[in-house]
């Protein structure tokens, strides 16, 4: 967290101390990519990897052709911050009026609309754990009664799982990208 000159000189302090041979855990390249929803989604659709349907914009007259087109298939419509953690920020939308209102406060603070169509995951989500080309640990995280974020903070649950070997080449490619 902190101010974007806060977070921007964190990250520059990360080059020049990796630029001078200092081993540094996850690099200021990988956090990066990582942090951003937008640059990672665009990664991971590069490298040919299944990603949700994603739209980023800047307007309102953008953002609700895309909602009104998600929902029209049915499911939900999920609008995150572009850089965020924990489930911080993010509304489920399943009604174009209701996205509506949430958009239009969204863009009196000059937003970015990361929108993505809601995947149904019964609760459910899988995060691999990849260092150095190798995977190293899967868990499975499971939503809080009657929350659909899987995230811990919010009260979720995580326990060490096998992964699939069908699933390890998609955590490497992800990880490489």
């Amino acid at each position: 967290g902190g101010s974007l000159e806060q977070i921007i000189y964190r990250v520059d302090a990360l080059h020049w101390i990796e630029k001078r041979g200092v081993p540094v855990m996850n690099s200021p390249r990988a956090i990066e990519r990582a942090v951003d929803k937008f640059y990672t989604t665009a990664l991971l659709q590069e490298a040919g990897l299944p990603t949700p349907e994603t739209v980023v914009c800047e307007g309102l007259d953008q953002a609700m052709p895309a909602v009104r087109a998600m929902l029209k298939d049915g499911g939900d419509v999920i609008v995150k911050p572009i850089f965020g953690s924990m489930g911080h920020g993010l509304v489920r939308l399943s009604d174009p009026d209701v996205a509506f209102r949430v958009l239009r406060a969204l863009e009196q603070t000059r937003a970015v609309f990361y929108l993505q169509r809601a995947i149904d995951h019964g609760g459910h989500d899988v995060r691999v754990f990849v260092v150095g080309g190798r995977v190293l640990g899967t868990i499975e995280r499971s939503a809080a009664e009657g929350d659909w974020r899987t995230n811990v903070t919010r009260g979720g649950s995580a326990r060490s799982i096998a992964l699939p070997p069908e699933w390890e080449p998609l955590a490497l490619a992800a990880a490489a990208a």
